[in-house]
């Protein structure tokens, strides 16, 4: 019992200074800006810029809307809260981009519009592109209509969607967020996400390297050489040609139907869940042929 009581006290102590530290922070202003800030009304800054011509691109955002369209020459469409710090730069044939939040910016009103965080870069149309490195907190990223020699994504909680690209190798790591690929040509692919989807249709590749922690993998219409896919919680359904394909899922559904079974070589393997192979139900856990 006596245990018990000096845990309470011990508590109460605990309790007593928080509370006190919380109101000397509104005394003195920095929970007092800090929540005005959040809900007060902020002007949104619409800026167009042209830039110079580049080849490479490095982002680095707290929250960003981003595409690349075509256009008639090299400049940059933007709309953020004046809170926000935009930059962007054209530096040894790279463009450089950034936008990060000023101390106690944090507004609620406009951290749900992505309009109001979003950026276009224009190209012109024969415009082709070496590498592309970004590093998104939260947000969009769309590419269509572009060559790269090399794609590497880092994202906190961000969706993925590229369409008509063809590029070098393709890196996706992202915390939180859905991934679609359309109508695209790779040479290696990995992508790699603890919360989110990944869709291909349509995609051609060397080797294709997916794992997701929660999240279902579906792809249709892929060819590829190697193909390997990983779900903790999710399902996997493959539809393409390819030569080698290896699916391990812990708990969902694994699906995989070759457009040629006779030189398809695949394995699949759930903990619980069920395996179709060219639309069959196979008994067990395992498949191998």
């Amino acid at each position: 019992m006596k245990k018990y009581t000096g845990l309470f006290i011990v508590l109460i102590f605990v309790l007593t200074g928080i509370i006190i530290a919380v109101s000397l922070a509104f005394r003195f202003g920095t929970f007092k800006r800090m929540f005005s800030n959040a809900f007060a009304y902020e002007e949104v800054a619409a800026v167009e810029e042209p830039l110079e011509s580049f080849k490479d691109i490095s982002i680095d955002a707290d929250i960003m809307s981003f595409e690349i369209a075509r256009g008639d020459d090299y400049h940059v469409e933007y709309r953020f809260p004046e809170s926000m710090l935009v930059k962007c730069t054209v530096d040894d044939d790279t463009l450089k981009i950034t936008s990060k939040g000023r101390k106690n910016s944090f507004n609620i009103k406009n951290a749900f519009s992505n309009e109001n965080f979003k950026m276009i870069v224009y190209v012109p149309t024969n415009a082709a592109f070496g590498k592309l490195e970004g590093n998104i907190d939260a947000g969009d990223f769309r590419i269509s209509d572009a060559v790269f020699e090399e794609i590497d994504l880092d994202m906190d909680a961000a969706n993925t969607e590229f369409s008509n690209i063809t590029v070098g190798d393709i890196r996706i790591v992202a915390d939180a967020g859905n991934i679609e690929i359309r109508d695209s040509v790779t040479e290696d692919l990995t992508v790699e996400t603890d919360a989110g989807n990944a869709e291909l249709s349509d995609v051609s590749a060397q080797e294709i390297n997916v794992t997701t922690e929660m999240g279902n993998i579906e792809f249709k219409n892929v060819n590829f050489d190697e193909g390997s896919f990983e779900s903790q919680l999710g399902n996997i359904e493959i539809k393409g040609t390819f030569n080698k394909a290896k699916a391990e899922c812990s708990m969902g559904a694994v699906s995989i139907n070759p457009d040629n079974p006779d030189e398809a070589k695949i394995e699949a393997e759930v903990d619980l869940g069920s395996i179709k192979i060219s639309g069959k139900q196979i008994s067990g856990r395992n498949y191998k042929n």
